[in-house]
């Protein structure tokens, strides 16, 4: 009576006729995969923005940006107006309220080869990171 083949034969030989038949090795397989995470671990977020060998993201600070990216090519200061609901004891309900918050936009123009990348920062922090065309 012939002997069952064990799990670890049984497992070589179908990655040696899956190669035979013209498909990918394990080890090719496994290579790909390999460089894949290793494209993926390096990836910058998508909602971020690389400069040099550095990366900034939203929610981090004016102070990572400048060491990071360095001074911005133009700056911008306008405020928004925020609203929120507070209660009137006087009256027995509840009122809109509006406040203003200080908003800096900075652009950084990295040349005609990249794209000029528009920094919106609130309270010393980065809001968001909006691409515009190429720079100049």
């Amino acid at each position: 009576m012939p002997r069952p083949a064990s799990a670890s034969s049984r497992c070589s030989r179908s990655a040696t006729n899956n190669a035979a038949a013209g498909g990918p090795s394990w080890r090719t397989t496994m290579h790909r995969l390999a460089i894949l995470l290793l494209c993926i671990a390096f990836a910058a977020p998508a909602l971020a923005l690389r400069c040099g060998t550095g990366v900034v993201s939203e929610g981090d600070s004016t102070f990572e940006l400048l060491q990071t990216c360095g001074e911005p090519t133009l700056t911008e200061h306008t405020e928004r107006q925020v609203s929120y609901r507070i209660y009137d004891r006087v009256h027995g309900r509840y009122t809109t309220a509006y406040d203003t918050v200080p908003v800096e936009i900075w652009t950084y123009n990295f040349g005609p080869r990249r794209f000029i990348q528009r920094i919106t920062i609130e309270d010393g922090r980065i809001k968001r990171i909006e691409r515009g065309g190429y720079g100049y």
